[in-house]
């Protein structure tokens, strides 16, 4: 857990405000049509990243989730980041900058050699931190139901 600006970010799934997480990936075009019961599931089975805006000198009342971010991996070869966001009014302060250098650093991912991501808007964003567009040499398949 790493604390600075009032802002935390903390692996502690007890902090997800599930409700406005759910709201906010079902309105976004890579999770439309994710049930709650789909999303709460993915979230058990994953890693998961929670940005909060701490204000102790207030009480643990004013900690109010911020920014999300969740990855899955098998914690030796290959991790894949899902969901990252920052809730709209708390962009443009670095809060998804320090979610992807949390993640990155993380003891369970750190020595991980590949991660993996799909965006169809963010991929300015995700160079900064050294990713690449994969160029399709045909090995790479995937499967949709």
């Amino acid at each position: 857990m790493k604390e600075s600006y009032g802002v935390e970010i903390t692996t502690d799934k007890r902090h997800i405000e599930f409700e406005r997480v759910c709201t906010f990936l079902q309105s976004t075009y890579w999770g439309a049509g994710r049930s709650p019961f789909a999303i709460r599931t993915s979230f058990e089975n994953s890693l998961c990243f929670i940005a909060r805006l701490h204000d102790p000198s207030h009480g643990p009342h004013h900690n109010r989730q911020i920014g999300f971010a969740r990855v899955v991996t098998d914690k030796a070869f290959i991790a894949y980041i899902f969901d990252l966001f920052v809730f709209e009014e708390f962009r443009g302060h670095g809060i998804a900058k320090r979610l992807m250098k949390e993640i990155l650093s993380h003891d369970e991912l750190s020595q991980i050699p590949s991660f993996m991501l799909g965006t169809d808007n963010a991929q300015d964003f995700y160079r900064k931190f050294g990713f690449q567009n994969y160029i399709d040499s045909g090995r790479l398949m995937v499967r949709r139901i």
